[in-house]
Order: structure tokens, then sequence, then C-alpha cells
């Protein structure tokens, strides 16, 4: 297989699935190892160096180790590969180089391996585009709108300037699920049940919030009847009372959320499970040690926050929520379920975080445009590889439909005036469009959810007495 036809391939794969790739060429001369990741590093893919540990070995000792998670029993920690790259390891001289096959960002500072310069990077192909944001405003639109009080009435204003760019990006988004939904070769077919099992074969990561309660919405909508589909909700609490974790932001909005998705796609049997983390479980220390094992090379107080609460809640060990005043809370079932769908990337896309108000008060949308551009960027650097390997510890394969690339480049030519209006208020011009989706959609009592991150809708944080700013180190 010639340089150029793996290159192809591998852009091919890179651009249409999330995946990391490896693959060694035993017919070239040169026994050359190939190995890569994806454009947004949805996937993990790790690369232990051990001349990077300790310099003082020779390259006859040299150990070189891919992998999912940080190795076992080895000094230091593995490396990120970068994303949007593949390289070509030339076993034989211990040469490589780098094919950039996405990302603009410079890579001659993230060679993986210590003491071998990339020989070669190449910029393959420019895909730009998958980045770069539709900046035009929607003034024209707005007329009528600075008379209105009411968050229903603005929506409603919104969506009838606005219907058919809404119901594309709901025909974008629900197929983009549908894609994403053929790895599961069996995936309509049930699991028998058990009386510690579901009998789902999908969930959702569920908060009840735009992101979440979207994708579930749209699974509703593209499932057979019969199937089961769990809807993990995870509290944090400081002990094992129910009337503490039902208090709980995401517990709140969550159950809200699953109570409008009975009522408006009942031919799907959704299970709400209730995963309740006591203070006492997150600090066992046999748990501490197995999560900051999967967490490396993470290291911050931010992704333990968030490595916790997703490893929790991915486990799928809860009590239907219809059983609770059954049970008194202690009877917990397992989900069965082999993916996982995440609304990760939906922030990012549509402009949900505070600092994206800030950039919008500063220089309206053209520097909105510019954070989100660079948002998009560096996504594959913060925690989408983290959430692989802290998910996957639970068999689960990650589905994240808002970052399928079909649905990634729609979304980012939609003008920006349209994707959201951060002159309105919070919980209306943030993803605004994902609001007016589910208000078409027929959840308009839940569109108005303010954005809050897992870390503080499950309550991870308070519980946990975290002082530590979030890029501080967590631990060595």
């Amino acid at each position: 297989m010639d340089e150029e036809t793996i290159v192809e391939d591998a852009k091919c794969g890179c651009l249409q699935e999330q995946l990391t790739t490896t693959s060694r060429d035993c017919r070239s001369k040169e026994n050359c190892l190939w190995f890569g990741r994806d454009c947004f590093g949805r996937k993990s893919l790790l690369l232990y160096d051990s001349i990077a540990q300790e310099p003082h070995l020779d390259e006859q000792g040299r150990l070189l180790i891919l992998s999912t998670l940080n190795p076992v029993g080895l000094p230091g920690n593995s490396l990120e590969v970068p994303v949007g790259t593949l390289h070509c390891l030339k076993l034989s001289g211990m040469t490589y180089s780098i094919f950039q096959l996405f990302s603009s960002t410079p890579l001659a500072a993230t060679g993986c391996l210590s003491g071998i310069s990339p020989s070669e990077i190449t910029k393959y192909k420019d895909f730009n585009e998958l980045f770069s944001v539709n900046k035009t405003s929607r003034n024209g639109s707005k007329e009528g709108e600075s008379r209105m009080r009411d968050a229903k009435d603005l929506i409603k204003h919104f969506i009838k300037e606005n219907k058919e760019e809404i119901e594309k990006l709901i025909a974008f988004l629900r197929r983009s699920i549908t894609c994403q939904l053929k790895v599961l070769p069996h995936q309509f077919v049930p699991i028998r049940k058990s009386p510690e099992t579901t009998g789902a074969t999908i969930s959702v990561l569920f908060s009840g919030g735009i992101d979440s309660l979207l994708v579930a919405a749209l699974l509703g909508t593209v499932l057979p009847a019969g199937i089961e589909v769990d809807l993990l909700n995870v509290a944090f609490t400081v002990d094992e009372s129910h009337n503490c974790s039902s208090a709980v932001p995401d517990r709140q909005t969550g159950i809200k959320g699953y109570m409008a998705l009975k009522a408006r796609c009942s031919h799907v049997h959704w299970n709400l499970l209730l995963v309740d983390v006591t203070r006492k479980e997150l600090y066992d220390p046999s748990v501490q040690s197995h999560v900051r094992r999967l967490m490396r090379p993470a290291l911050t107080v931010r992704d333990e926050s968030i490595a916790y609460a997703i490893w929790f809640a991915s486990k799928g060990r809860g009590i239907r929520y219809e059983t609770v005043s059954l049970t008194d809370g202690k009877d917990r079932i397992h989900s069965s379920a082999r993916v996982l769908f995440l609304g990760s990337g939906a922030d990012e896309l549509f402009a949900g975080y505070m600092r994206h108000r800030s950039s919008f008060a500063e220089g309206g949308y053209n520097a909105l445009a510019v954070t989100l551009e660079e948002e998009l960027f560096r996504i594959g650097h913060r925690s989408l590889s983290l959430c692989d390997r802290v998910i996957s510890d639970h068999r689960l394969l990650v589905l994240l439909p808002y970052l399928h690339e079909s649905f990634v480049r729609y979304v980012n030519s939609i003008p920006l005036g349209v994707k959201t209006d951060l002159s309105l208020a919070r919980g209306l011009g943030d993803k605004l469009i994902l609001r007016a989706a589910l208000w078409l959609l027929g959840y308009e009592e839940l569109c108005f959810s303010l954005k809050r991150a897992i870390q503080f809708g499950s309550r991870i944080v308070k519980v946990s007495g975290s002082k530590g700013k979030g890029e501080h180190l967590a631990f060595t």
C-alpha cells in the first residue's frame, strides 16, 4: 500500500467517523507504523515513549507504547497523539513524518517522540471550511423584537422568521444520530432483561438540559416502537437521602425532561436511571485510584471533576425513577446499554458558554466568530479523549452526534446571528436555534433551561469540597 493511499484512507475515515487508527505496513522496506486521530479527538490515543521519561536510555532500550490508556507500572505519563494528524514512524531508521489532515495550527512543537524531530510536516489537504463560522448577523429579521419582553413571544417570532433553517437543523441532527446508531449491528434487538438490568441497548447522558434533551427527543423520532433507552442522570450528595438528591439542579431538569419524553415519544420505553453518588462513594480509595488511572495524562482539577461525574454516570448503576418511593431508594439496577450518547460540542457550535457573551459584548459577531472557531480547533485538546477513556471503562461506545462532520459543516454554514443572539437574556439567546428546535418538536416549557456544566449541575464540585482552580493540578 503506497503512502498516498494510506493518507487518503485515513483522511476519509477521520472525516466520516470518530476514530483512532494504527496500522503497520510490513511490505514497506522501511517497516512503517502509521497512527493518528480524527480532527475532533473524539477517541483516546496515547503514545508512551520511555526515552521521554528516562533520557539516559539508549535507542536499544527504547520502549514505545500506543494505547488508549496510560500504561501501568511505568514512570511518567503518555502524551496525547495530536488531533487531526497522521504519523508515519519508520521503524528501520526511527524517523517519522506527520501528515496534517485537518488542523491549521502549527505542529512543529507537537511531536510525540522525544529526541526525534519530524523529518517532514505535510499539510495534506486544507479542511478549514469544517471550522469556519459564517459571521452573518440577522439584523434584518429582528424588527419587532425590541418591543417584546416575553421569552415565548421572542422565540415564536424567531421561529416564524427562520422556520426553514430550524427544520433543516433538526433534519441534519436526526441524520447524524441515525448514522451513529449504525455502529450497533443489532441496535434494535432488545437485550434479555434480568432483575438486575434494564434491557436497553442505547443510553443518553441526560441532564435534561438543552443539548441532551434535543438528542433524546430526536432519538425518539428514529427508534421503532418498544425499544428501551436508558437516560442516565447523575447527582452527588452528602448522604443517601433521596430528598438531598432531588434538590440537585440536573436531577430536577432531568425528571422534567423525562416526563416530556414519555408524553411525546411514548412508543419508546424510556428508563430514567437516577445515579446517586454519596461523598463516601466519591472518596472511596479504590475508586479514586482507578479513576485517576483512567484520567492520565489529564491531571487538572477540572479534569478530575468531569472524570468522576462521567465515570459514575456511565457506570449506569441507579434507581428507576418510578421505583424510588417503592424501594426507599436502595434497589439499584444496571443499565445494559452498549452505547452512550453525549451532547458534547453543542456549546462550542452554538455559543453556550458565558465567555461567548464576553466576546460578543467586546466585538459583536466578528469577535464571537473568532472565539467559536478557536474553540472548535481546541475541542480535541479538551476533555473528549478523557471522557472516552472514562466511559470505555464500562464497555460503552461513546457517540457524539453534535460533532459528526456533516453536521458541523452544516452548522457552521448557518449565519451566526441565526444560531445565537447574545443580545438576548441567558436561557434564550444562547443556543437560540437549538431552543427553537425543541419548541418546534413540542418541548415548549423546557427550551429555556440555563447552561450548567456537569461539574456544577451534578453538584460534584460542591460535594467534593474542591478549592483549587480548574486549571490547577489535582494530582501528579
